[in-house]
């Protein structure tokens, strides 16, 4: 099965088209074996984003903060909060995802967004949700996921109304337990949040060329030390961890979708040779680049005459 690799702006916005826009709402039965090294990168995109465990275990990150989810456990990811997703061990892990346009959970009511969507969807102390059935009205919540996944993946005939009410019924019971806890927006800290931003820009616009710990750290505005605390905390990998598989991310459409050559595709990607990048793609993908550009045209051939 080919890897699936998220299309990303430089500011790691999500530009893949998964949804339609006449009704904005996206699901799907995943496991992050679809995913290039089982992970799905840091990103961020307008839509809410909702996740409900059911088989295996992920680290879950969100904004500054990651997270172990279990079985039956969930979280929601509020409008362009980043976050990504990578395996416990060596198990898979299944879960549901949605993806949610926030005017869906209001419907078309003015009145209803202004006093019950706004005050969450754009508010900077709540970037998300860790749900956990051992509570309640968290158990509602992840109740309604299981009910809305049943009615999108059965169609019946009036599969986008009733979608509709269990999504406004799903906020309806959030907000009326999450507004009791919210912050006001001045007592969030916000500069480790910050710092990694920038150095994930910094990376997004600058992979191709040299790029050390320093000036990372210096895009940081913060020592070496601290700049590997963050990454190490947020991204559980290394400042420099993350920019090799940054770069590897970055060469695998041009090895499915171009006719460069090794040495020109990891020059354009930031190793300083292709022997590195033959040796850091093995040891990463199993196989060679050259091996991984076979494997997927031949699928692609096979999918063709299906």
């Amino acid at each position: 099965m080919e890897q699936e690799v998220l299309i990303l702006s430089r500011e790691r916005q999500e530009t893949s088209k998964i949804r339609p826009d006449d009704f904005p709402f996206w699901h799907q039965p995943r496991c992050l074996s679809h995913y290039y090294q089982h992970q799905v990168p840091l990103h961020w995109h307008p839509d809410l984003e909702l996740i409900l465990v059911t088989e295996g275990c992920m680290y879950y990150q969100a904004d500054l903060e990651t997270f172990l989810l279990e079985p039956g456990q969930g979280i929601l990811v509020n409008s362009n909060i980043l976050h990504g997703a990578s395996p416990n061990g060596a198990a898979d892990c299944h879960y549901l995802a949605f993806r949610v346009a926030g005017e869906l959970f209001c419907g078309s009511s003015l009145a209803a967004r202004q006093k019950y969507l706004q005050p969450l969807l754009y508010n900077p102390t709540f970037p998300f949700l860790v749900m956990d059935p051992s509570i309640p009205w968290h158990g509602e919540l992840l109740n309604l996921l299981q009910q809305i996944s049943h009615c999108y993946l059965s169609r019946s005939d009036c599969w986008i109304l009733e979608i509709h009410l269990l999504l406004q019924q799903f906020w309806l019971v959030l907000y009326r337990n999450q507004r009791k806890e919210l912050q006001s927006a001045e007592d969030r800290p916000l500069p480790g949040r910050i710092a990694l931003y920038r150095a994930l820009e910094y990376i997004q616009e600058n992979y191709a060329s040299p790029i050390s710990l320093e000036q990372l750290a210096e895009v940081c505005q913060c020592s070496r030390a601290s700049c590997c605390r963050i990454f190490s905390r947020v991204l559980r990998q290394s400042p420099m961890e993350y920019l090799r598989d940054y770069r590897l991310r970055q060469s695998l459409p041009l090895l499915t979708d171009t006719t460069l050559s090794v040495t020109e595709i990891a020059f354009r990607c930031g190793f300083n040779s292709s022997s590195y990048y033959t040796e850091t793609f093995h040891r990463s993908m199993g196989c060679t680049p050259l091996q991984y550009r076979r494997r997927s045209r031949t699928q692609d051939a096979e999918e063709g005459t299906k």
